[in-house]
């Protein structure tokens, strides 16, 4: 029942439309009017100017500017905490459980098991301060060679918090859930954070790749677009599935390659993880 109106004019840059989004509880009534009527409704002025390729949907073109959170002044201070909004940066950034929160969705290929401690909604785990285990993909890598990225959300202790990427055989058992990655037959893990390879923070983003094709089979980490010096897997024979071990810190599991950040790092000849043969057609 919100409506919008929508004043802007053609970029020479981009071919963008540069637009001001007005919002009010009632169709095509500016921000003054909004505010003379007394209407607190949700959104009942804000503006929006600077992020690209933002889709509005129905209140208007797909390509705008936009900067969350600061509102038109014009308004009153009523309605202009009622228009504040996070960025959608800041947004992404928090962990499941705050409301706003915008989260990645599953593509082709989504979350497969876990252990009991790690809260799983759509792509983003959490594992709370003070425990720990391992999430696998919920499907094996059925290609030569994959690419994914691990997005860090929240980390409750840097000097605690940690994470191990790595790949895991999918052998039943839930006990084997709760132990790290390379613990058992079969797994390997690069940790970062609580003295790994690298520290862990909040918005850092871990790019892997996972090559197959040739023997011995090789596992490669980024952070933030810079190769780590990692040790070379061991003991990854038969059916792989990328793996994870979390403690005390929540991510996006970005399986996907639309929901890349660093999509740059991803080496030639390598794709996002595909879904398995069994499941195709």
């Amino acid at each position: 029942f919100l409506a919008s109106s929508v004043s802007g004019r053609a970029a020479q840059a981009d071919g963008c439309c540069k637009c001001t989004v007005m919002w009010a509880p009632f169709f095509d009534l500016s921000c003054d009017s909004a505010e003379a009527s007394g209407s607190s409704g949700a959104f009942a002025a804000a503006s929006f100017t600077g992020v690209d390729s933002l889709e509005l949907g129905d209140f208007g073109p797909a390509c705008v500017t936009s900067t969350f959170g600061r509102p038109a002044t014009s308004c009153s201070s009523s309605a202009l905490a009622s228009a504040t909004r996070t960025t959608l940066q800041d947004s992404a950034s928090a962990p499941f459980g705050v409301a706003g929160v915008m989260e990645l969705k599953p593509g082709a290929v989504g979350v497969g098991i876990h252990a009991g401690c790690i809260q799983v909604r759509g792509l983003r785990l959490n594992c709370p301060q003070g425990s720990g285990g391992r999430c696998l993909a919920a499907v094996p890598v059925v290609q030569d060679r994959a690419y994914w990225e691990v997005h860090v959300k929240d980390v409750g202790g840097e000097l605690s918090s940690r994470i191990q990427v790595g790949m895991a055989a999918n052998v039943p058992g839930p006990e084997l859930l709760e132990k790290e990655l390379g613990a058992t037959p079969g797994t390997f893990g690069v940790q970062l954070g609580a003295g790994g390879v690298a520290p862990l923070r909040a918005s850092d983003v871990l790019g892997v790749s996972f090559d197959q094709a040739i023997f011995p089979v090789s596992f490669n980490v980024w952070l933030n677009g810079t190769l780590l010096s990692t040790p070379p897997p061991r003991g990854l024979k038969g059916e792989q599935w990328p793996a994870l071990f979390l403690s005390g810190c929540s991510v996006d599991w970005a399986l996907g390659e639309e929901h890349w950040l660093f999509a740059k790092t991803c080496p030639a000849g390598f794709h996002a993880l595909m879904p398995s043969r069994g499941l195709i057609g």
